[in-house]
């Protein structure tokens, strides 16, 4: 370093050196830091365990909501069925009725009407319902809603397993 001097007006150059060191030690006398690194190790294998079990519920979840998909897309085709039936039934007894047919009234029209709209509400609760399930999937799967529309076809539900002869006892 440089430092001046005041009697001559001149600069002095210094060289310094120093080394300074420092050790400490603790005695573990009741096992404080012991139990200390035990304790951050149990933390470390609980986050483990927590990674895994969060990805095990993201499994289930994704499967729950692809049965669920299964499953709503096999009561949106029976409701559909249904709605045509209904139909068929409310054409058949308008026929009836404008035929003049002995026993069919005007209530028994209504009542046919009554029970097409409510199968078309059922249809339609129906398609809301898988189209939120698909929208829910997507999400779980972190893409953009409408990417697993045609996914209802790729995944059928399990056919009924055969079933036992009525003559074998329970």
């Amino acid at each position: 370093s440089f430092t001046p001097n005041d009697v001559t007006n001149q600069r002095q150059y210094a060289k310094t050196y120093g080394a300074d060191l420092d050790v400490s030690w603790q005695i573990d006398l009741f096992g404080k830091i012991r139990q200390s690194n035990e304790a951050a190790e149990a933390r470390f294998d609980a986050s483990i365990y927590d990674r895994e079990a969060l990805a095990q519920s993201l499994v289930a979840a994704l499967l729950e909501r692809r049965v669920a998909i299964a499953v709503q897309a096999d009561m949106l085709a029976l409701s559909e069925k249904i709605a045509i039936n209904a139909k068929n039934t409310l054409d058949i007894i308008k026929r009836r009725y404008e035929a003049g047919a002995q026993g069919i009234t005007l209530a028994d029209v209504y009542s046919a009407q009554n029970t097409y709209d409510s199968a078309r509400a059922n249809t339609h609760d129906d398609d809301i319902a898988l189209h939120e399930n698909l929208y829910a999937l997507d999400v779980l799967l972190g893409d953009p809603p409408g990417t697993h529309q045609p996914l209802t076809e790729e995944f059928p539900l399990a056919s009924a397993p055969p079933s036992a002869p009525a003559c074998l006892p329970a």
